[in-house]
């Protein structure tokens, strides 16, 4: 297996987890935040610095970049495609997140995933490891957790189109998207029989 997959996600949908459970299981290397560590030293740039970057903008900051030809983030983004491209040279692993699936487009052996999941399901999982903010004052609590997930997706569309140019989520840019709504973990055994599908096909076929 020689493949580079690549997990693009909603916020919630348990992407991250799939991602490192399905690298364990094939044993190869797993890359999430360990990017923004490896950019950093690689270039000689304080990680705080990636990590900002690594948090989706929202609309009234990309705006302002847009605006600054020398905007920094740019710079940042280009030296963290650089490292992932580096990473997918040295052979197998999943990536998830970065815009790894816009980075490594030309990598025949990339195989780009996008997991999805129901919105209240989301909320419960993030609930689950109380990643919500404690919530002041009156209101529904699941309606300010609800919009609060759709906030960040909405966010990392936004940060997705401004360094690929594509729609984030749509279907005919990945290979492959999964529901874990409805498998769970369950999502790693689809991925496996998606490669092994991959593997079974000559190349130019």
């Amino acid at each position: 297996m020689d493949k580079i997959i690549t997990i693009s996600r909603e916020y919630g949908s348990g992407g991250h987890d799939i991602g490192k459970r399905l690298a364990a299981e094939l044993n190869i290397p797993f890359y999430d935040k360990e990017i923004i560590t490896l950019a950093a030293k690689e270039s000689g740039i304080d990680e705080s610095d990636f990590e900002q970057l690594g948090e989706e903008p929202s609309a009234f900051q990309l705006s302002l970049a847009m605006l600054d030809p020398n905007n920094r983030n740019d710079s940042l983004f280009l030296m963290q495609s650089r490292t992932i491209r580096r990473l997918a040279d040295r052979g197998p692993c999943v990536i998830v997140g970065r815009c790894a699936d816009y980075v490594l487009r030309d990598c025949d052996r990339a195989v780009n995933v996008f997991v999805c999941s129901a919105s209240l399901k989301r909320v419960r999982n993030i609930k689950k490891k109380g990643l919500f903010a404690s919530r002041r004052g009156g209101g529904d609590a699941q309606e300010e957790q609800l919009r609060a997930v759709l906030e960040m997706d909405a966010r990392r569309s936004m940060y997705y189109q401004h360094y690929t140019g594509q729609e984030w989520g749509k279907a005919s840019n990945y290979h492959l998207c999964i529901d874990s709504s409805r498998i769970g973990m369950g999502a790693c055994g689809v991925i496996r029989a998606y490669l092994d599908t991959c593997e079974g096909i000559p190349a130019g076929g």
